[in-house]
């Protein structure tokens, strides 16, 4: 783990160096806060509120990187290609590794991705791409959880990530760098359709999920000792050879201090 400078800030008395949203996230289908406080367990308590907030900061001020295990390989009978990642530097205002004192005057949100993608147009002029990706989102916004009205202060139960709505790749369909606060995936792609394969994997982390979509896994997870929503897909389409892919999120990497 990198270590950093320890420094003070005096933010806006809440820890951060701007004001927070808030949210009711009662109507939602699945939330946890940054505390653990849950749909499926919603009594918050000043300890789990506590806690929130402490992770909260942690992901603010001491995120360093993400970290992943992202394969995939596939072939279109003539060539085999594949790519991988397995970490991502935290980006603060287009600054990639922003140490946590540097982030005291930043307006913004953490939010970059790494990738590598293994491109061949093959002998018989047919494209297919194989890219493994690990993001931290841009929609990566800390808030301030409501079991309820936001306008009465009986109802707040921590602290979360903002809901991140952007739609996965999958055949058929459009691409976004990430689906939830946190991504890794991996996909496969004939775009010429010499055999018509298609495939992924993702894996997801955040605080919220608005609408559950049929075709996903979701569960709550512990990561690096931050309880999130996790959720996954995994598709193929087309024909053999199915491409092999893997994504999965293993830890977060935060600066210490000496």
């Amino acid at each position: 783990m990198p270590t950093a400078t320890s420094f003070t800030a005096l933010g806006r008395g809440s820890g951060f160096p701007l004001c927070l949203e808030k949210v009711d996230v009662s109507g939602y289908d699945r939330w946890t806060t940054l505390g653990g406080v849950s749909k499926e367990s919603p009594s918050p308590t000043d300890a789990k509120i506590s806690t929130s907030l402490v992770n909260a900061m942690k992901l603010y001020w001491n995120l360093y990187s993400l970290k992943g295990t992202c394969s995939v390989s596939g072939s279109n009978n003539v060539e085999t290609i594949s790519a991988s990642v397995d970490e991502v530097v935290a980006n603060f205002n287009t600054v990639d590794g922003l140490k946590p004192n540097e982030r005291v005057c930043v307006s913004g949100v953490p939010g970059t991705e790494d990738f590598e993608t293994d491109e061949d147009l093959g002998s018989l002029g047919n494209l297919h791409i194989a890219k493994a990706q690990l993001s931290i989102g841009i929609e990566f916004e800390f808030m301030r959880f409501y079991d309820g009205e936001t306008t009465d202060e009986n109802n707040f139960i921590g602290y979360g990530l903002e809901s991140f709505n952007g739609d996965p790749f999958v055949p058929g369909g459009g691409e976004s760098a990430a689906f939830m606060n946190f991504t890794a995936s991996a996909r496969y792609t004939d775009t010429e359709d010499s055999i018509g394969n298609n495939a992924g994997a993702y894996d997801c982390i955040g605080s919220v999920v608005e609408e559950e979509d049929t075709d996903w896994t979701y569960s709550y997870v512990t990561i690096s000792g931050i309880p999130f929503v996790r959720a996954t897909f995994n598709y193929f389409q087309g024909s053999s050879p199915e491409p092999t892919r893997e994504a999965t999120i293993d830890s977060i990497d935060f600066y210490t201090y000496n």
